[in-house]
């Protein structure tokens, strides 16, 4: 995330139109899955990220929260050999929450999501990139995932295609994501001449994978990583995660 990100050298869309606008949100399997969960999770919750311009103290707050989906596809989760069979998790957490810059001087504003887990591989972060319209941005989440699930407790078989599909504006800001250090990423560049009387929008999606039964619950850092003008803080939770598998579901 680049202090000197130069917002006329990218991607440019004529309108929203012009990129096909989407919304299509169909995450959870059907009445009946087995080895599957939904949970929301609360990182952070007006929580400020400090910086410094001259003599006078800047910051932001942050609120991010997650609903987090897990998947088991290919092998019920209790086969002996599911690794070696194919078997996996998909952890897919829904990115929600907004960021708001309180400022006297400062300008220049940068932000960083990551998350990442010691014992969970990144898959997928969206979106990837936006791109510019007028004087808004737009961003596009462009996920789909066929996946072999169960029911009866492993007994059936069937496919379950999740599928997250949205584009939507950007107020003067730079979105983008990726895949780097072991974390999924999410950047937010914010225009230096954008007015802060309105917090900016988090929304994404960040998908990993893990294979191993016998590691949960999982352990998943999340950062923070705020930079007002150039004044760096970075905060952090780390969370564990379950699977929290119900025989009703």
């Amino acid at each position: 995330m680049s202090e000197n990100t130069n917002f006329e050298d990218q991607p440019q869309a004529e309108t929203l139109a012009d990129v096909t606008p989407t919304y299509n949100i169909h995450l959870e399997p059907p009445i009946g899955t087995s080895f599957w969960s939904v949970q929301d999770i609360k990182i952070f919750s007006g929580t400020k990220i400090h910086g410094r311009y001259r003599d006078s103290e800047n910051y932001a707050t942050l609120d991010w929260s997650c609903r987090c989906y897990i998947f088991t596809t290919n092998q019920p989760p209790d086969l002996e050999d599911f690794a070696k069979s194919g078997g996996a998790f998909l952890i897919l957490f829904m990115h929600r929450g907004q960021v708001h810059l309180v400022q006297e001087y400062s300008r220049r504003f940068s932000l960083k999501l990551q998350i990442g887990s010691d014992h969970a591989t990144p898959d997928v972060h969206t979106p990837n990139r936006s791109t510019k319209s007028g004087d808004d941005w737009i961003a596009t989440i462009d996920y789909e995932q066929s996946m072999q699930m169960f029911k009866n407790e492993g007994h059936e078989e069937f496919t379950h295609v999740a599928k997250y599909n949205d584009t939507f504006q950007l107020d003067e800001t730079i979105q983008s994501g990726r895949i780097i250090n072991k974390q999924a990423e999410a950047v937010y560049v914010v225009d230096e001449k954008a007015n802060w009387d309105d917090p900016r929008e988090i929304k994404g999606l960040s998908v990993f994978r893990q294979n191993k039964p016998s590691q949960w619950p999982l352990e998943f850092k999340f950062n923070a990583v705020g930079v007002i003008d150039s004044y760096t803080r970075t905060i952090s939770k780390t969370i564990k995660l379950d699977q929290n598998f119900s025989k009703k579901k």
